[in-house]
């Protein structure tokens, strides 16, 4: 079974995020905020990370950061979401090295399909 560690800070946003993946046989972990995303990676062990991009504390851009910066977990797929959208920060994130971008709201089934892909 796929395992998808979701790091959002906002409740709604990761429950349904949460609940679209479920939805597909996912098993799914959701952590509040980056430190606390960062702190279930080794626990967890997921084959996937999405995260905010915009997060109080620690965002999304520093949970890249230190994956990429891990040699364990360098090349774990981590897909950046965010509901401030714009084709600017879609460059970006895909310049900092994000594996896939989805804009809020998240379409689904793009989504596990891209999943798929990643974890093969």
């Amino acid at each position: 079974m796929t395992r998808v560690l979701v790091i959002e800070d906002e409740r709604d946003s990761a429950w349904v995020i949460a609940s679209l993946l479920e939805h597909y046989d996912i098993e799914v972990e959701v952590a509040r905020n980056g430190r606390a995303g960062l702190d279930r990676l080794a626990d967890f062990l997921p084959d996937v990370v999405i995260t905010d991009l915009a997060m109080p504390e620690v965002d999304g851009w520093s949970v890249l950061k230190t994956i990429r910066s891990n040699p364990e977990t360098a090349s774990m797929p981590v897909i950046a979401t965010t509901a401030f959208h714009s084709p600017s920060v879609q460059r970006d994130a895909l310049e900092a090295g994000f594996t896939a971008y989805y804009p809020k709201p998240i379409d689904a089934d793009m989504l596990v399909a891209e999943i798929e892909t990643m974890v093969g």
